[in-house]
Protein backbone atom coordinates (compact mmCIF):
# COMPACT_ATOMS: atom_id res chain seq x y z
CA UNK A 1 0.00 0.00 0.00
CA UNK A 2 1.16 3.53 -0.66
CA UNK A 3 1.32 6.31 1.92
CA UNK A 4 -2.13 7.44 3.04
CA UNK A 5 -3.19 11.08 2.96
CA UNK A 6 -6.43 10.42 4.84
CA UNK A 7 -9.64 8.60 3.99
CA UNK A 8 -9.57 5.19 2.35
CA UNK A 9 -6.13 3.55 2.21
CA UNK A 10 -4.47 4.14 -1.14
CA UNK A 11 -3.34 1.13 -3.16
CA UNK A 12 -0.75 0.99 -5.93
CA UNK A 13 -2.09 -0.50 -9.13
CA UNK A 14 -0.16 -1.84 -12.12
CA UNK A 15 -1.16 -3.18 -15.49
CA UNK A 16 -1.09 -6.94 -15.94
CA UNK A 17 1.05 -7.05 -19.03
CA UNK A 18 0.35 -10.72 -19.66
CA UNK A 19 -3.35 -10.21 -20.38
CA UNK A 20 -2.94 -8.16 -23.54
CA UNK A 21 -0.56 -8.71 -26.45
CA UNK A 22 0.04 -7.23 -29.89
CA UNK A 23 1.63 -8.51 -33.05
CA UNK A 24 4.19 -6.28 -34.79
CA UNK A 25 5.30 -6.82 -38.39
CA UNK A 26 8.21 -4.91 -39.89
CA UNK A 27 7.73 -5.34 -43.65
CA UNK A 28 10.99 -3.86 -44.91
CA UNK A 29 11.56 -6.30 -47.78
CA UNK A 30 13.47 -8.32 -48.55
CA UNK A 31 13.59 -8.72 -44.77
CA UNK A 32 10.33 -9.21 -42.87
CA UNK A 33 10.38 -9.32 -39.08
CA UNK A 34 7.63 -10.37 -36.69
CA UNK A 35 7.30 -10.11 -32.94
CA UNK A 36 4.71 -10.37 -30.20
CA UNK A 37 4.90 -7.98 -27.27
CA UNK A 38 2.86 -7.65 -24.10
CA UNK A 39 1.20 -4.53 -22.72
CA UNK A 40 4.45 -3.46 -21.07
CA UNK A 41 6.42 -3.72 -24.30
CA UNK A 42 8.26 -6.93 -23.36
CA UNK A 43 9.01 -9.11 -26.39
CA UNK A 44 7.60 -12.62 -25.95
CA UNK A 45 8.34 -14.09 -29.39
CA UNK A 46 10.20 -13.01 -32.50
CA UNK A 47 11.01 -14.31 -35.96
CA UNK A 48 12.40 -12.99 -39.22
CA UNK A 49 12.68 -14.08 -42.83
CA UNK A 50 14.61 -12.72 -45.81
CA UNK A 51 12.83 -13.25 -49.12
CA UNK A 52 14.63 -13.57 -52.46
CA UNK A 53 14.69 -10.22 -54.19
CA UNK A 54 13.13 -11.59 -57.36
CA UNK A 55 9.97 -12.86 -55.67
CA UNK A 56 6.65 -11.47 -56.87
CA UNK A 57 3.47 -10.55 -55.06
CA UNK A 58 1.63 -13.74 -56.07
CA UNK A 59 4.18 -15.88 -54.23
CA UNK A 60 5.13 -13.52 -51.42
CA UNK A 61 1.73 -12.61 -49.99
CA UNK A 62 0.38 -16.18 -49.46
CA UNK A 63 3.72 -17.25 -47.98
CA UNK A 64 3.76 -14.28 -45.62
CA UNK A 65 0.25 -15.05 -44.38
CA UNK A 66 1.23 -18.68 -43.74
CA UNK A 67 4.36 -17.62 -41.87
CA UNK A 68 2.41 -15.21 -39.66
CA UNK A 69 -0.12 -17.93 -38.81
CA UNK A 70 2.65 -20.37 -37.97
CA UNK A 71 4.55 -17.79 -35.95
CA UNK A 72 1.52 -17.06 -33.78
CA UNK A 73 0.84 -20.77 -33.32
CA UNK A 74 4.43 -21.47 -32.24
CA UNK A 75 4.79 -18.38 -30.06
CA UNK A 76 3.20 -19.91 -26.97
CA UNK A 77 0.83 -16.94 -26.71
CA UNK A 78 -2.90 -17.63 -26.60
CA UNK A 79 -4.25 -16.08 -29.85
CA UNK A 80 -7.31 -14.92 -27.88
CA UNK A 81 -5.01 -12.53 -25.97
CA UNK A 82 -3.78 -10.83 -29.16
CA UNK A 83 -5.62 -7.53 -29.34
CA UNK A 84 -4.40 -6.45 -32.77
CA UNK A 85 -1.52 -6.10 -35.20
CA UNK A 86 0.54 -3.15 -36.37
CA UNK A 87 2.37 -3.28 -39.70
CA UNK A 88 5.20 -0.95 -40.63
CA UNK A 89 5.72 -1.22 -44.38
CA UNK A 90 7.96 0.39 -46.97
CA UNK A 91 6.81 1.88 -50.25
CA UNK A 92 3.73 4.03 -50.89
CA UNK A 93 0.70 3.41 -48.69
CA UNK A 94 -2.84 4.60 -48.13
CA UNK A 95 -2.87 4.55 -44.34
CA UNK A 96 -6.52 5.62 -44.18
CA UNK A 97 -7.75 2.54 -46.05
CA UNK A 98 -4.91 0.21 -45.13
CA UNK A 99 -3.68 -0.28 -48.69
CA UNK A 100 -0.09 -0.87 -49.75
CA UNK A 101 -0.24 1.02 -53.03
CA UNK A 102 3.21 0.20 -54.35
CA UNK A 103 6.52 -1.38 -53.35
CA UNK A 104 8.91 -0.88 -56.25
CA UNK A 105 11.17 -3.75 -55.24
CA UNK A 106 8.40 -6.39 -55.43
CA UNK A 107 7.15 -7.41 -58.85
CA UNK A 108 3.40 -6.93 -59.20
CA UNK A 109 2.94 -5.35 -55.78
CA UNK A 110 0.33 -2.70 -56.54
CA UNK A 111 -2.78 -1.67 -54.56
CA UNK A 112 -2.58 -4.59 -52.15
CA UNK A 113 -5.40 -4.41 -49.58
CA UNK A 114 -3.02 -5.55 -46.86
CA UNK A 115 -5.18 -4.45 -43.92
CA UNK A 116 -8.22 -6.42 -45.08
CA UNK A 117 -6.11 -9.44 -46.09
CA UNK A 118 -4.51 -9.60 -42.66
CA UNK A 119 -7.74 -8.95 -40.76
CA UNK A 120 -9.44 -11.74 -42.67
CA UNK A 121 -6.55 -14.11 -41.93
CA UNK A 122 -5.86 -13.12 -38.32
CA UNK A 123 -9.38 -12.23 -37.14
CA UNK A 124 -8.08 -9.13 -35.35
CA UNK A 125 -7.79 -5.37 -36.03
CA UNK A 126 -4.79 -4.35 -38.14
CA UNK A 127 -3.23 -0.92 -38.70
CA UNK A 128 -0.89 -0.13 -41.59
CA UNK A 129 1.68 2.66 -41.37
CA UNK A 130 4.91 3.74 -43.08
CA UNK A 131 7.80 1.88 -41.48
CA UNK A 132 10.11 4.88 -41.03
CA UNK A 133 7.23 6.96 -39.63
CA UNK A 134 6.81 4.34 -36.91
CA UNK A 135 10.54 4.31 -36.19
CA UNK A 136 10.33 8.07 -35.75
CA UNK A 137 7.36 7.64 -33.43
CA UNK A 138 9.37 5.18 -31.34
CA UNK A 139 12.20 7.68 -31.10
CA UNK A 140 9.82 10.45 -30.07
CA UNK A 141 7.76 8.50 -27.54
CA UNK A 142 10.50 6.49 -25.86
CA UNK A 143 13.62 8.62 -26.12
CA UNK A 144 13.12 12.28 -26.99
CA UNK A 145 9.95 13.29 -25.18
CA UNK A 146 8.44 16.76 -25.33
CA UNK A 147 11.72 18.55 -24.66
CA UNK A 148 12.72 18.01 -28.32
CA UNK A 149 9.75 19.41 -30.21
CA UNK A 150 11.35 19.73 -33.66
CA UNK A 151 13.51 17.04 -35.26
CA UNK A 152 13.93 14.97 -38.42
CA UNK A 153 14.15 11.19 -38.23
CA UNK A 154 15.87 9.51 -41.19
CA UNK A 155 15.77 5.75 -41.66
CA UNK A 156 18.39 4.04 -43.83
CA UNK A 157 16.97 0.64 -44.69
CA UNK A 158 16.59 -1.31 -47.92
CA UNK A 159 15.27 2.07 -49.00
CA UNK A 160 15.54 5.46 -47.32
CA UNK A 161 12.74 7.43 -45.70
CA UNK A 162 12.15 10.16 -43.15
CA UNK A 163 9.58 11.79 -40.89
CA UNK A 164 9.69 15.37 -39.63
CA UNK A 165 8.34 16.50 -36.25
CA UNK A 166 7.47 20.16 -35.80
CA UNK A 167 6.03 21.52 -32.56
CA UNK A 168 5.76 17.92 -31.31
CA UNK A 169 3.55 16.92 -34.25
CA UNK A 170 4.48 14.51 -37.02
CA UNK A 171 4.16 15.72 -40.60
CA UNK A 172 2.78 12.49 -42.11
CA UNK A 173 1.21 13.77 -45.31
CA UNK A 174 -2.22 13.19 -46.84
CA UNK A 175 -2.05 9.38 -46.90
CA UNK A 176 0.96 8.78 -44.66
CA UNK A 177 3.83 9.02 -47.15
CA UNK A 178 5.55 12.31 -46.28
CA UNK A 179 9.34 12.22 -46.14
CA UNK A 180 9.74 9.85 -49.09
CA UNK A 181 13.28 11.13 -49.63
CA UNK A 182 14.60 7.89 -51.07
CA UNK A 183 12.95 8.78 -54.35
CA UNK A 184 13.89 12.43 -54.51
CA UNK A 185 16.21 12.91 -57.47
CA UNK A 186 19.77 14.08 -56.92
CA UNK A 187 20.68 13.78 -60.60
CA UNK A 188 18.05 13.44 -63.36
CA UNK A 189 20.75 11.85 -65.53
CA UNK A 190 21.94 9.48 -62.79
CA UNK A 191 21.56 5.70 -62.49
CA UNK A 192 18.16 4.11 -63.03
CA UNK A 193 16.24 3.52 -59.80
CA UNK A 194 13.88 0.62 -59.14
CA UNK A 195 11.01 3.13 -59.24
CA UNK A 196 11.78 3.92 -62.89
CA UNK A 197 13.24 7.38 -62.33
CA UNK A 198 16.90 8.30 -62.51
CA UNK A 199 19.28 9.58 -59.88
CA UNK A 200 17.12 8.84 -56.83
CA UNK A 201 18.83 8.87 -53.45
CA UNK A 202 18.10 5.16 -53.04
CA UNK A 203 19.95 4.44 -56.28
CA UNK A 204 23.08 5.83 -54.60
CA UNK A 205 22.73 5.19 -50.87
CA UNK A 206 20.09 2.50 -50.30
CA UNK A 207 21.36 -0.79 -48.87
CA UNK A 208 20.35 -2.76 -51.97
CA UNK A 209 22.03 -0.20 -54.23
CA UNK A 210 25.25 -0.41 -52.22
CA UNK A 211 25.24 -4.20 -52.53
CA UNK A 212 24.62 -3.93 -56.27
CA UNK A 213 27.40 -1.38 -56.80
CA UNK A 214 29.85 -3.54 -54.87
CA UNK A 215 28.90 -6.65 -56.84
CA UNK A 216 29.29 -4.85 -60.19
CA UNK A 217 32.88 -3.89 -59.38
CA UNK A 218 34.00 -7.03 -57.58
CA UNK A 219 32.02 -9.92 -59.01
CA UNK A 220 31.22 -10.91 -55.42
CA UNK A 221 27.84 -10.72 -53.69
CA UNK A 222 28.37 -10.12 -49.96
CA UNK A 223 25.44 -8.91 -47.90
CA UNK A 224 25.26 -5.37 -46.66
CA UNK A 225 26.70 -6.07 -43.22
CA UNK A 226 29.67 -7.83 -44.77
CA UNK A 227 30.40 -4.79 -46.93
CA UNK A 228 30.36 -2.68 -43.77
CA UNK A 229 32.81 -5.07 -42.12
CA UNK A 230 35.09 -5.00 -45.15
CA UNK A 231 35.03 -1.23 -45.21
CA UNK A 232 35.92 -1.05 -41.54
CA UNK A 233 38.76 -3.52 -42.12
CA UNK A 234 40.19 -1.17 -44.74
CA UNK A 235 39.21 -2.81 -48.01
CA UNK A 236 39.52 -0.05 -50.66
CA UNK A 237 36.53 -1.12 -52.78
CA UNK A 238 34.14 -1.33 -49.82
CA UNK A 239 35.34 2.04 -48.58
CA UNK A 240 34.94 3.59 -52.01
CA UNK A 241 31.40 2.27 -52.51
CA UNK A 242 30.30 3.32 -49.03
CA UNK A 243 32.04 6.67 -49.27
CA UNK A 244 30.13 7.53 -52.45
CA UNK A 245 26.87 6.45 -50.85
CA UNK A 246 27.68 8.50 -47.78
CA UNK A 247 28.35 11.58 -49.89
CA UNK A 248 24.95 11.44 -51.61
CA UNK A 249 23.22 10.70 -48.34
CA UNK A 250 24.92 13.74 -46.84
CA UNK A 251 23.67 15.92 -49.70
CA UNK A 252 20.10 14.73 -49.13
CA UNK A 253 20.42 15.27 -45.38
CA UNK A 254 21.70 18.78 -45.95
CA UNK A 255 18.74 19.53 -48.21
CA UNK A 256 16.32 18.30 -45.53
CA UNK A 257 17.89 20.47 -42.86
CA UNK A 258 17.83 23.56 -45.07
CA UNK A 259 14.26 22.91 -46.27
CA UNK A 260 12.72 22.67 -42.81
CA UNK A 261 15.25 24.73 -40.81
CA UNK A 262 15.33 21.90 -38.29
CA UNK A 263 18.94 21.10 -37.35
CA UNK A 264 18.19 18.19 -34.99
CA UNK A 265 18.43 14.90 -36.90
CA UNK A 266 18.15 11.33 -35.65
CA UNK A 267 19.41 8.66 -38.03
CA UNK A 268 18.44 5.03 -37.60
CA UNK A 269 16.84 2.39 -39.76
CA UNK A 270 17.63 -1.27 -40.26
CA UNK A 271 18.59 -3.65 -37.48
CA UNK A 272 22.11 -4.90 -37.05
CA UNK A 273 22.56 -8.62 -36.38
CA UNK A 274 23.89 -9.01 -32.82
CA UNK A 275 26.85 -11.06 -34.08
CA UNK A 276 27.93 -8.37 -36.55
CA UNK A 277 29.54 -5.63 -34.43
CA UNK A 278 30.95 -3.92 -37.52
CA UNK A 279 27.66 -2.12 -38.03
CA UNK A 280 28.11 -0.32 -34.72
CA UNK A 281 30.82 1.80 -36.29
CA UNK A 282 31.61 5.28 -35.06
CA UNK A 283 29.82 7.91 -37.06
CA UNK A 284 31.42 11.08 -38.36
CA UNK A 285 29.29 13.88 -39.79
CA UNK A 286 30.34 17.38 -40.69
CA UNK A 287 28.14 20.44 -41.03
CA UNK A 288 29.18 23.56 -42.94
CA UNK A 289 27.00 26.66 -42.47
CA UNK A 290 25.29 28.24 -45.51
CA UNK A 291 28.03 30.86 -45.77
CA UNK A 292 30.47 28.02 -46.48
CA UNK A 293 28.37 26.52 -49.30
CA UNK A 294 26.36 24.31 -46.99
CA UNK A 295 26.90 20.58 -47.36
CA UNK A 296 26.48 17.71 -44.97
CA UNK A 297 28.89 14.93 -45.82
CA UNK A 298 29.93 11.66 -44.25
CA UNK A 299 33.63 11.17 -44.96
CA UNK A 300 34.14 7.80 -43.28
CA UNK A 301 33.42 4.91 -45.62
CA UNK A 302 31.24 3.02 -43.17
CA UNK A 303 30.32 5.97 -41.02
CA UNK A 304 26.58 6.34 -41.66
CA UNK A 305 25.38 2.87 -40.73
CA UNK A 306 23.91 2.43 -37.28
CA UNK A 307 22.85 -0.45 -35.08
CA UNK A 308 19.21 -0.57 -34.03
CA UNK A 309 17.36 -3.06 -31.87
CA UNK A 310 13.90 -4.07 -30.76
CA UNK A 311 11.59 -1.11 -30.51
CA UNK A 312 7.94 -1.04 -29.53
CA UNK A 313 5.42 1.73 -29.19
CA UNK A 314 1.73 2.19 -28.53
CA UNK A 315 -0.97 4.83 -28.52
CA UNK A 316 -4.54 5.10 -27.30
CA UNK A 317 -6.03 3.58 -24.18
CA UNK A 318 -7.40 0.13 -23.23
CA UNK A 319 -7.83 -3.09 -25.23
CA UNK A 320 -6.57 -3.25 -28.79
CA UNK A 321 -6.37 0.51 -29.21
CA UNK A 322 -3.81 0.56 -26.41
CA UNK A 323 -1.45 -1.97 -27.95
CA UNK A 324 -2.06 -1.88 -31.69
CA UNK A 325 0.94 0.35 -32.29
CA UNK A 326 3.52 -2.17 -31.17
CA UNK A 327 6.07 -2.28 -33.92
CA UNK A 328 9.08 -4.49 -33.32
CA UNK A 329 12.12 -3.85 -35.41
CA UNK A 330 15.02 -6.18 -34.58
CA UNK A 331 16.75 -8.29 -31.95
CA UNK A 332 19.95 -6.67 -30.74
CA UNK A 333 18.64 -5.52 -27.35
CA UNK A 334 16.40 -2.86 -25.80
CA UNK A 335 18.89 0.02 -25.66
CA UNK A 336 19.35 0.81 -29.33
CA UNK A 337 21.71 3.64 -30.29
CA UNK A 338 20.27 5.71 -33.08
CA UNK A 339 22.60 8.47 -34.12
CA UNK A 340 21.68 11.83 -32.64
CA UNK A 341 23.01 14.70 -34.72
CA UNK A 342 22.50 18.36 -33.87
CA UNK A 343 23.85 20.54 -36.68
CA UNK A 344 23.95 23.56 -34.37
CA UNK A 345 26.43 21.88 -32.03
CA UNK A 346 28.72 20.79 -34.89
CA UNK A 347 29.19 17.35 -33.39
CA UNK A 348 27.46 13.97 -33.37
CA UNK A 349 26.68 11.84 -30.34
CA UNK A 350 24.82 8.70 -29.49
CA UNK A 351 21.42 8.79 -27.85
CA UNK A 352 21.37 6.27 -25.02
Amino acid sequence: FSESSGGRSAALLALNGEKHFALGIDFEFPAVRMAIANMKGDIRAQESVVYPQGIGKEDLLPDLLRRIDRFIGESGIDPALLDGAGVGISGVIDSINGISMNIERIHGWHNVALKSELEKQLKMPVLIRNDVHLLGLVEKRLYLGDEVSDFIYVGIRSGIGSITYQHNKAMRGDKGNAGFIGHTSLDPHGPRCCCGSRGCLEAYAGQLAIMEHYAEQSGQHPDFEEIICRGKAGEPLAQSVLSEAGFYFGVALSNLIKTFEIPDVVIGGSPAPPDRPCSKAQTVLSWKPPAQRCATTIPKAWGFIFACAWASCRSGSMRWEAVIWFLTICSAGPNWPSLWYDARKLRPGFLA
